[in-house]
């Protein structure tokens, strides 16, 4: 009798117990909000979501972690003050958040920006991390180069002026780089040879609009990877110098992989990835594209012109109303890109527009008595179909 109470007792504690919370891999955490990864590469979000930082697709703060919408196999996030970041094993890097200064690299910098949902930051290589500061994001490509966006009146993007960026520029660097770092307004790298270069921020009373050589003693960063700040991927092979595609080993998730420099210097002298244990491989690594920057060049291997085909591509993306307390998909939104008509957002704030391939354009969303933030995105060079890839908040305006 009293065995069989005890089973009882098991079954109703396990059935009020509820769902189990999941189990996290990866944690950083930003100025007032948190992201973490779990072990099948899904990105989780709670604390404050002013602007949409949580990218649960609305501004409601939670205090007991979310999925992230749409993110798969994510290896890696970053956390600025109030925008977030994610990294896939693709090498395709996704921002969403406040974007005032173009933190979220979507080519907008509406002083009322925010992007609930993520959506993809146009990047013309493959990226193996990320970092964020307050308000500006840096990346690094498979080739050692550095690219940064969003706030620069510190220097912080390291393209020599002091002109915010919504869209990647290059960082000026003389050598590749192994690590990057973001803190605040400021920036820093560590190269393949051990220099540690340092840019942004306020240096003897005046900012590092470029990057400069530091000692290792004498920099910011006192340690050499803050585990808040960057999550780094295994070294991939350089940049193929044809179209065939690379296949690239897959991190597991539920590690954050430092390789020493002298693996890296091996790796890039060598143009091989250093061996991995890993449970399966990554599919195919895609080669370089084009830059879909418009000051960018292509890569070195890349294809240096269009591709011949003009067959339409699809853009996808969300309009949202914003209310006190509420945030929702607004149906019946005219979008145009450029000259031509988009389907109507639906009941859900979708909409669609059909471009030719390598088109560049302005997608703006109309509708009276609304003010849109952004009030227009610019596109350059769509090559592929973009699924969630920009978002627009329309405000009520009855005058």
């Amino acid at each position: 009798m009293s065995l069989i109470l005890l089973l009882l007792l098991f079954v109703v504690g396990v059935a009020f117990a509820g769902p189990r919370s999941p189990r996290f891999s990866v944690r950083v955490e930003g100025g007032q909000h948190t992201l973490a990864i779990d072990a099948a590469g899904q990105v989780w979000a709670w604390g404050s979501n002013s602007a949409g930082q949580l990218g649960s697709g609305s501004f409601r703060p939670e205090d007991k972690p979310v999925a992230v919408s749409g993110l798969k196999k994510i290896v890696a996030v970053a956390a600025g003050r109030r925008h977030s970041l994610a990294l896939g094993t693709d090498g395709r890097v996704w921002a969403w958040g406040a974007g005032q200064f173009g933190q979220t690299g979507n080519g907008s910098s509406d002083h009322f920006a925010s992007q609930p949902l993520p959506g993809l930051v146009p990047l013309p290589v493959a990226i193996q991390a990320i970092a964020a500061g307050d308000h500006h994001t840096l990346a690094r490509g498979v080739d050692g180069s550095v690219w940064a966006w969003g706030a620069n009146d510190l220097g912080q993007l390291g393209d020599g002026g002091k002109l915010d960026s919504a869209r990647p520029v290059k960082v000026k660097l003389k050598e590749p780089v192994e690590k990057i770092f973001a803190q605040g307004g400021r920036s820093g790298a560590v190269a393949l040879d051990g220099n540690i270069l340092s840019w942004g921020g306020v240096q003897q009373g005046r900012a590092e609009v470029l990057a400069r050589k530091v000692s290792r003693q004498a920099a910011w960063f006192r340690k050499d990877l803050p585990p808040a700040t960057v999550e780094a991927l295994p070294a991939l092979p350089a940049a193929p110098k044809a179209t065939a595609s690379v296949n690239a080993p897959t991190p597991p998730v539920s590690a954050k992989v430092l390789l020493p420099t002298a693996s890296l210097k091996a790796a890039a002298q060598a143009s091989v990835a250093p061996a991995l244990s890993v449970p399966a491989p990554l599919p195919a690594m895609p080669a370089p594209v084009t830059s879909v920057l418009p000051s960018a060049r292509p890569v070195s291997g890349a294809a240096s012109s269009l591709p011949a085909s003009r067959e339409p591509v699809r853009v996808r993306g969300r309009v949202f109303m914003q209310g006190v307390g509420l945030s929702q998909g607004l149906a019946g939104v005219e979008v145009k890109a450029g000259n031509t008509d988009c389907a109507p957002t639906d009941n859900e704030g979708w909409f669609e527009c059909r471009v030719s391939a390598g088109w560049s354009g302005t997608l703006r969303p109309r509708k009276a008595k609304y003010r849109f933030a952004p009030s227009s995105v610019s596109l350059d060079l769509v090559q592929a179909d973009m699924d969630s890839q920009q978002y627009f908040t329309a405000v009520y305006e009855p005058f």
